[in-house]
């Protein structure tokens, strides 16, 4: 009877192991399904991004994907260049706003953004974290997390060959804690993309810029050229003097 106890326990706990692996296998492979998911909307973001060559048309469409991805309600954008910040671009579920990339200075947009977490990152070219921002005792002063209750924040620098070339702010005011680690490192990857694609759209803005400043040069001495040749006589004449020599413009 003894012995037959202690079987009965031994299969009881044979049984209890069976089922504790096959809904550990189980487990295993709803995560693994979710991280394809996750890989197969970074990987289907990152095409995106690197399709966009327009400054504007990439700040946007970069801001719109963080919010789909990253678990944020409100995303800016803070470009970085020759020493100067400016406010990018802001963007919510429901709507997109692209400023002139030198339009609106960082220092004037404290009722947008808390600017002491974003010189901070800004210094720093490290990410910031906020589980609930308006009871962290570090922020307790910043006017723009208190005064909106601030919950979840994730600031993180954007760089480009060890260069700061932007500062992208998410923040969720639903919840705490919104920005978790998975979120922090779809962020990190997204941002590695865009920093190669805001080279290029700046490189290809200064060709631009470039091209059209010299078809302008171009046109204006065409113009002059023509003024030129209007003014001065094709045979000129001068009534006691030979012509030994005349200058035409060129073409």
């Amino acid at each position: 009877p003894v012995l037959s106890k202690e079987r009965g326990v031994e299969v009881q706990k044979e049984n209890k192991d069976f089922t504790s692996t096959d809904i550990g296998e189980t487990d295993t492979s709803s995560l693994t399904l979710s991280q394809n998911l996750d890989l197969t909307s970074i990987i289907r973001a990152s095409q995106m991004i690197s399709g966009e060559m327009e400054f504007e048309n990439l700040i946007s469409r970069f801001s719109q994907i963080l919010i789909e991805n990253a678990g944020a309600e409100r995303v800016l954008i803070v470009s970085h260049e020759n020493g100067v910040f400016t406010v990018a671009s802001e963007g919510t579920a429901n709507s997109k706003k692209v400023f002139s990339e030198k339009a609106l200075l960082l220092q004037d947009a404290s009722d947008m953004l808390p600017l002491s977490v974003v010189n901070y990152v800004a210094r720093t070219k490290t990410d910031m974290v906020l589980d609930d921002a308006c009871s962290d005792s570090r922020y307790l002063n910043d006017k723009y997390i208190q005064a909106k209750k601030l919950r979840s924040v994730l600031c993180s620098p954007i760089i480009s060959k060890g260069t700061l070339i932007a500062v992208v702010y998410l923040e969720n005011n639903i919840t705490t804690g919104a920005f978790t680690k998975g979120r922090v490192e779809i962020l990190k990857t997204l941002a590695a993309q865009a920093a190669i694609s805001i080279e290029n759209a700046r490189l290809l803005a200064r060709v631009v810029s470039v091209t059209e400043e010299k078809a302008k040069i171009e046109t204006e001495m065409q113009i002059a050229a023509k003024i030129q040749t209007v003014l001065i006589p094709k045979q000129p004449e001068i009534r006691g003097y030979e012509i030994s020599a005349s200058m035409e413009p060129c073409e």
